[in-house]
């Protein structure tokens, strides 16, 4: 219910000017009920107030439970997908080694109806490995497979293979060509600065992978890129691991 009116009228230069008027009723009605629903949205705001300083008083606590509630509930997703999907124990080494049997890909087995898996052996010897095939073979999901693999065993997970030795592991470096949408740069430039980051900081702990480096340029370029950085990589002493 209303409890005022208004005329209005304008003025000689057209502006709008309004009255306001009090009847008898409308005086009562202020009397008894006055501007109730901004007092209702002053006192929701005092409420709310009073109850953000009472919850931050218990903070430090309040941020510990979230915490250990997300931790917990990483580990049980974990762990319910290893139980699901027959994950294995790997055995993590001081080794710079790398040996995977019957290695897949955590994902692509989910969307595939059959998924052929595959070894992975790298020790000492033979660091350096250049997979070839047609397209469409698998080459890129075998080589993120082995990323995949390597990094769930350094969170504490299982492993979706038959059976993993996973040597300590610095650094992952990846150079697969994917497109960022938040640079203004092509694939190809993406690629050499993952590649330049790679050569400049991968040490005998690294696991360096690089799916068809070179293929955003002039083919004899790409060709000559690939082949100085894999030069660049077996002249080390102490390589890392290169797929």
């Amino acid at each position: 219910m209303c409890n005022k009116f208004y005329a209005h009228q304008f003025s000689e230069d057209g502006e709008e000017r309004r009255f306001y008027y009090h009847t008898q009723k409308t005086r009562e009605l202020d009397n008894l009920l006055g501007d109730i629903y901004h007092k209702i949205l002053d006192m929701e705001r005092a409420i709310i107030r009073d109850l953000v300083c009472r919850v931050l008083q218990f903070l430090p606590q309040l941020t510990k439970a979230v915490n250990f509630a997300a931790e917990l509930d990483c580990i049980l997703s974990l762990a319910i997908v290893a139980r699901q999907n027959n994950y294995v124990r790997p055995i993590l080494t001081e080794d710079s080694i790398l040996e995977i049997r019957n290695g897949r890909h955590a994902l692509q087995e989910m969307t595939v109806d059959t998924f052929v898996p595959n070894d992975t052996k790298i020790r000492s010897a033979g660091r350096i490995n250049i997979i070839t095939g047609p397209n469409y073979s698998g080459k890129s999901i075998y080589i993120k497979q082995v990323a995949l693999v390597v990094f769930l065993a350094h969170i504490g997970s299982f492993v979706p293979a038959d059976s993993a030795v996973v040597g300590l592991t610095d650094r992952i470096f990846c150079a697969m060509g994917s497109k960022s949408m938040t640079t203004e740069q092509s694939t190809f430039m993406i690629d050499l600065h993952q590649v330049g980051t790679m050569l400049r900081h991968a040490t005998s702990r690294s696991l360096c992978l690089l799916d068809e480096f070179g293929k955003g340029t002039l083919t004899e370029d790409g060709i000559g890129l690939l082949g100085g950085t894999i030069s660049h990589f077996a002249n080390y002493d102490y390589p890392p691991k290169v797929r």
